[in-house]
């Protein structure tokens, strides 16, 4: 269980955690050059966002009915899942927004419109979305933070759950092999005696026998010598 439980956390800490250096991307971006390479900044962005994986479940957790403990850091763990849905919702509207804002201002830019203006407000959109990425994922790293500490407590309480029922399970084997003892001890003085009542039993047939043969030896000796008797 204990292998299982960690198997579950390395796969959704490597699949979910976004750490704050993922912001590296939009920095790298600057400020726009030309048209093309602030489409291609805003492409970058949004891969990012769609890169996100926040969808992890507990399947490999099996709940312990047995322990209370255990149940409830498993409903913490779906609550905090749920926020974290929340989070990349918000990320994502947040990133619509500001990748709308800068597809306008790109229209205007083709339309003619300043380009010194332009770039001030790309500077000013491009900053939103780096706070609100920044923001964002912050926020997560704490979240997954919070929920690797529930997967440890988890495995904890399971690793003090465990010796435990082990414990009580050879406790409970002594005792059955105490009360077989038992048993036996009472079971051989009653086999002692049916032996013990048994042979006396053949005993006393046998004696039974001797004086019955006895006796008719006896009977016929005395007719043998009434015959005797009789004839002389």
């Amino acid at each position: 269980m204990k292998s299982l439980l960690k198997r579950s956390i390395v796969s959704e800490t490597s699949g979910d955690n976004v750490s704050c250096t993922d912001l590296a991307s939009v920095d790298t971006c600057g400020h726009p050059r030309i048209s093309g390479d602030r489409e291609e900044c805003v492409s970058s962005v949004m891969e990012k966002f769609r890169d996100l994986n926040l969808d992890d479940t507990l399947e490999s957790v099996g709940e312990d009915d047995d322990d209370g403990v255990i149940v409830t850091l498993l409903h913490q763990v779906k609550d905090l899942e749920k926020k974290l849905k929340e989070w990349k919702a918000w990320a994502l509207k947040k990133a619509m927004q500001v990748a709308q804002k800068v597809n306008d201002e790109l229209a205007e830019l083709k339309n003619g419109i300043g380009k010194l203006a332009v770039d001030e407000l790309t500077v000013k959109i491009l900053s939103e979305m780096e706070n609100a990425l920044r923001k964002a994922t912050c926020q997560y790293d704490t979240a997954n933070a919070i929920k690797l500490k529930l997967h440890d407590a988890i495995i904890a309480e399971k690793e003090k759950v465990l010796p435990q029922i082990t414990q009580d399970e050879k406790e409970n084997e002594a005792k059955r092999e105490q009360e077989q003892g038992q048993e036996q001890k009472v079971k051989e003085p009653t086999l002692a005696q049916v032996e013990e009542e048994k042979r006396s039993k053949q005993a006393a047939e046998a004696h039974n026998k001797r004086k019955l043969e006895i006796l008719r030896l006896k009977i016929e000796l005395e007719f043998q010598q009434q015959k005797d008797d009789h004839q002389t």
